[in-house]
């Protein structure tokens, strides 16, 4: 069986009731008694784990441009990379990004480079056809 102590959590939480039989509840809390993790969230990982195995899983977000990625994913960036909070405000005022930093974006978020210099080149579309009309 696979460990569900340590799933990645997602960006947004809604509340599930779940009814269970005593025991299991009993159960569940013997099993979770040296661990520091919830008994509910336990269960979602463990939701969470069985429908990503079956295919399911969230939308992802469709991006058209980067100042939405970076504004979007603003804390992950911060929190997961050495990119500044500076840098961030400038790459959401509409800044290119160094290819140091579009590597470091790429990789933090799990996208290619590509992904980012397409972004960055709508973005730039964008701003040119703003700026022409």
């Amino acid at each position: 069986m696979r460990n569900y102590f340590k799933m990645p959590e997602s960006e947004e939480k809604v509340r599930l009731t779940v009814f269970v039989p005593p025991w299991v509840r009993t159960a569940l809390k013997q099993k979770l008694a040296p661990t520091t993790i919830s008994q509910s969230q336990f269960v979602a990982n463990l939701l969470e784990s069985v429908l990503l195995e079956e295919g399911y899983g969230p939308q992802e977000k469709k991006y058209t441009s980067l100042v939405e990625l970076v504004e979007f994913n603003y804390e992950t960036l911060l929190a997961d990379t050495t990119i500044s909070k500076q840098v961030l405000d400038q790459l959401i005022k509409g800044k290119r990004p160094d290819t140091v930093t579009a590597l470091r974006i790429a990789l933090a978020l799990d996208m290619q480079e590509s992904d980012i210099k397409n972004l960055t080149e709508n973005q730039e579309r964008k701003e040119d056809v703003k700026n022409s009309v």
